[in-house]
């Protein structure tokens, strides 16, 4: 096993150039390693059957993720060692060439476009009836998307979770990053998440495509804002065919409250807690002050978070002006000159972000596209690991 495991430790997450980092890191070898020598013997033998039953390399590095995700529960829990049965499975079935992909729901190759989703736009909606088609050929924004407008934290949590349990990833991207949809596992997992912590879920495409009738119905002096024949058939004829049958069909389906409401630093730390912590083994507490540090200090906690990054932790962090949750899952170069690899659920994008933009807060505004027309966008919140369990 410790040949399986240098070897495994070499393989980088994904072929870009934001995906050059280990696949299997060094907290998950670490916690792999202490996991093989806490196992009753049958169970460790069976652990070592599963790993040297699928190929050398990223497979056998995604099983040890994936072990590494169950150890608490490897010893106690016969179902978690089915899944990883099952895991072996998909693994051995799944072409070479798909695993890294299958692996990761960050967009870590910025040189190809893998969907043809841009949700950016939907965030225009004061005035606005004509669709103002977003680029859905870049390629810096093929990740995971959240579903709903307030659904940033919920959908950073999913995110560190896929990235810390490769079955879960492979659960995702089956799915489809690049989806808008309100219905479906991912979909679900980000509103149940948002409401039991007290936020309000309220579609995107939904929520858009509303705005836009209103705006079109008051421009043509409609008495009514309903969904009724005559409405449509007038939006219809000035607007070129919008709405399509199929934005119809979606807000008829849809509950649109009158406002939404997302998660503040309390709540994201409980979901941390409840869903992250089991699967890294890390506690994580919120930097100082709780109501978030002050425009322009992210850069007193920077080595922190380099420190937990290149232990293999992923660092999420609150953003104000637009109030937003992100994710860094990566570092390079040196202070005062560090990049951070920057992952967005907003836009679904991931990029490297120099030291000097992010502790301006300019990042946000270039490459991701957050603020509106007079914020200042800053970050204001880390949330670090304290201790591995």
């Amino acid at each position: 096993m410790p040949v399986a495991l240098g070897t495994a430790a070499r393989v980088r997450r994904g072929p870009g150039p934001e995906g050059r980092e280990a696949l299997l890191v060094r907290s998950e070898r670490e916690r792999f390693s202490a996991l093989l020598t806490k196992l009753p013997k049958p169970k460790q033998q069976q652990l070592h059957q599963l790993v040297k039953s699928v190929p050398a390399g990223a497979a056998q590095a995604l099983m040890m993720k994936a072990a590494s995700a169950r150890a608490r529960r490897l010893g106690s829990d016969a179902r978690a060692l089915l899944v990883l049965e099952r895991f072996a499975a998909v693994l051995k079935s799944t072409l070479s060439t798909q695993l890294l992909v299958r692996a990761s729901v960050l967009d870590l190759d910025s040189r190809k476009s893998t969907s043809n989703v841009d949700l950016s736009p939907m965030w225009q909606k004061r005035g606005t009836v004509r669709v103002r088609p977003g680029d859905g050929a870049a390629t810096d924004n093929d990740g995971l998307l959240q579903r709903f407008t307030a659904t940033c934290g919920p959908t950073v949590i999913q995110m560190m979770r896929a990235q810390a349990d490769p079955v879960l990833a492979f659960a995702i991207t089956k799915e489809g990053l690049g989806r808008d949809a309100v219905t479906g596992v991912t979909a679900r997992f980000q509103r149940e998440l948002l409401e039991e912590f007290g936020g309000v879920a309220v579609g995107r495409r939904e929520s858009w495509v509303m705005a836009r009738l209103n705006n079109a119905l008051a421009r043509l002096g409609r008495p009514d804002r309903s969904l009724s024949a005559a409405n449509l058939a007038a939006v219809r004829a000035a607007y070129q065919g919008f709405p399509s049958d199929d934005d119809v069909k979606r807000v008829r389906a849809a509950v649109i409250p009158k406002r939404d409401e997302g998660l503040g630093f309390e709540q994201f730390q409980k979901m941390l807690d409840r869903y992250v912590s089991p699967l890294t083994g890390a506690r994580y507490a919120q930097t100082a002050p709780a109501d978030g540090f002050a425009r322009g200090q992210a850069w007193r906690h920077l080595d922190a978070v380099e420190r937990a990054l290149k232990a293999g932790f992923d660092v999420p962090f609150g953003l104000c002006e637009p109030a937003h949750w992100m994710l860094i899952s990566a570092v390079r170069g040196q202070a005062p000159a560090r990049d951070l690899l920057v992952s967005d659920p907003d836009g679904g994008r991931t990029a490297w972000v120099n030291e000097k933009a992010f502790v301006d807060g300019s990042f946000a505004r270039e490459p991701f596209r957050l603020p509106k027309t007079g914020e200042r966008p800053y970050v204001d919140s880390f949330y670090l690991p304290q201790r591995t369990t």
